[in-house]
């Protein structure tokens, strides 16, 4: 074919693909995320610096279940060229050499048994967060997708959060150091944020193999606020996930996190409120009960009381009037009867004229059946 010949994107996939495809070669390298999909297996074959999508199709006579995450494979495979996307992959006839755990795969675990026999993932030493998420800084690529994602997501639930975004590698080998160096900048100037977020997209295990560094677990560990690992997808767990206060399988997720978390919180004021209405509305009714029923009580003790006095009054008027009966009655009997006066001898007086001789004297009364003894003075 000439050089001087201007492929379209179809002519020159299609060479790509005549070039490439069937050719029969034996690699080495690593499994990174292994997945079966109706009963084909999907991987990526890495070594430290190259990853290259591999497939083993359901009627290979090949144990899937026992192709896992790290292991150190050598495969007989062809090459293959995928136009639709532009990717090279291998598919896998045969497993030439099936050894245990690749080389970061067993760096990754002696890391994590290190830091889990010190104590660092215990529950008991993860920072609380603060009742309401109000302020928060995020760590990324500023040029990432999972950033996007992140801000996507606060915003779509209208969370009115505010945040700042500092941009720190995400890959490499330079990611940790540089994510270390700005917490220990933050550390440092007493930074006042109600949590910080890392976070990046997916990748191979190598690509996350930062984020699982003992130097960024260090780091976190020391660090005075709390932090939120949002790192790669579901099926990825870089140990920052294991360190960190908090940890959500994505970016997204890890912003929906922060938007739930504040409405439990509301939701937690709202049922405060409720609860302190109910209470002060029970508090009320039971003080409405006690005041009618100390109504109830004062009425019947001015009933009872009212109607013990008129009663009294009653029967001390009823005293009275016998009383003022019988007098008078008697009164009646002695006006019916005469007053005699009588001088010492027996003498009986009977005028004004007689009564002046016995001036200074003392005379007799007889009045009913009594008699008295008065002496007359003169007025």
């Amino acid at each position: 074919m000439s050089s001087e010949h201007i492929f379209t994107v179809s002519e020159l996939a299609n060479y790509l693909k005549s070039m490439i495809s069937n050719n029969k070669i034996k690699v080495t390298g690593e499994v990174s995320q292994p997945v079966i999909r109706g009963g084909h297996l999907y991987f990526s074959l890495k070594d430290e610096s190259s990853n290259i999508k591999s497939i083993v199709w359901k009627s290979k006579n090949i144990d899937k279940e026992s192709i896992s995450e790290g292991q150190k494979l050598t495969l007989e495979c062809k090459t293959d060229f995928y136009g639709g996307n532009g990717s090279v992959n291998l598919i896998v006839d045969k497993i030439v050499i099936q050894e245990g755990s690749g080389e970061l795969f067993v760096k990754y675990e002696k890391i994590k048994q290190d830091f889990l026999k010190k104590g660092y993932f215990d529950k008991s030493r993860k920072k609380q967060l603060p009742k309401i998420i109000k302020y928060i800084l995020i760590l990324t690529s500023e040029n990432g997708a999972a950033l996007q994602d992140f801000i996507y997501n606060l915003d779509n639930n209208k969370s009115l959060i505010n945040y700042d975004i500092q941009d720190v590698k995400v890959q490499g080998t330079d990611c940790p150091k540089n994510i270390c160096d700005y917490l220990t900048q933050l550390k440092k100037s007493n930074a006042k944020y109600d949590l910080v977020v890392i976070t990046r997209g997916g990748g191979s295990f190598e690509e996350l193999f930062g984020f699982s560094q003992p130097e960024l677990i260090e780091s976190v560990y020391n660090f005075h606020l709390p932090v939120l690992s949002a790192i790669g997808h579901q099926i990825d767990n870089p140990l920052l996930d294991l360190i960190a206060d908090v940890s959500a399988p994505t970016p997204s997720l890890a912003a929906q996190f922060i938007v739930d978390y504040n409405k439990s919180f509301v939701t937690q004021l709202n049922n405060i409120q409720d609860e302190i209405k109910l209470d002060l509305l029970n508090e009320l009714n039971n003080r409405q009960n006690m005041l009618s029923k100390l109504n109830e009580r004062i009425f019947r003790c001015f009933t009872n009381l009212k109607n013990e006095c008129q009663n009294l009054i009653r029967n001390d008027t009823n005293d009275l009037l016998l009383k003022l009966s019988i007098l008078e009655s008697r009164i009646q009997l002695n006006n019916n009867k005469n007053i005699t006066l009588y001088s010492k001898s027996n003498k009986k007086i009977s005028s004004n004229e007689e009564l002046e001789d016995y001036i200074g004297q003392i005379i007799k009364l007889r009045w009913a059946d009594k008699e008295y003894k008065i002496k007359i003075e003169k007025n």
